[in-house]
């Protein structure tokens, strides 16, 4: 969790928050006929990393099963992995088709840095020693999935 003021406020996430207003209203102000576009672009960045990180782990995670072990997965995933493999070339395909476009091409830019950012301030603010802290409860294996 993060930290609290002694009122349970958390105020870190707050003041995160408000920062985070206040670009949405700068760009606003500076380019208001381009804010949603660029606000949304930014967003499906993220979200076809985030899908895309998805379908590797899912592919490493049935590619590091033995024959039985795959064979007592209970859920089957259609057309594997075919289906997997045709949606990251369709996420590949909209980044392209974002590449093209003006209007969304400044989250290609955008994106990278925000991961960076997001990943430093990870490291930066110690998270990593809290989640080592607690690993033994997350670990997660082939033998341990099918709890």
């Amino acid at each position: 969790m993060g930290r609290l003021s002694k009122h349970g406020i958390p105020y870190v996430g707050i003041l995160v928050s408000s920062a985070f207003l206040l670009v949405g209203v700068i760009l606003n102000y500076l380019v208001p006929a381009k804010v949603f576009i660029y606000i949304t672009s930014v967003a499906t960045v993220g979200a076809l990393y985030i899908w895309g990180i998805i379908l590797v782990a899912e592919m490493k995670f049935r590619q590091s099963l033995s024959p039985e072990e795959l064979a007592r997965v209970t859920y089957r995933t259609p057309l594997w992995p075919y289906a997997s493999w045709a949606a990251l070339a369709f996420l590949a395909f909209v980044l392209v088709l974002m590449a093209f476009d003006s209007g969304t091409r400044i989250a290609l830019y955008v994106g990278p840095v925000w991961f960076i950012l997001v990943i430093a301030s990870y490291y930066i603010f110690g998270m990593h020693r809290r989640n080592q802290e607690g690993s033994e409860a997350l670990q997660f294996t082939p033998a341990n999935a099918r709890r």
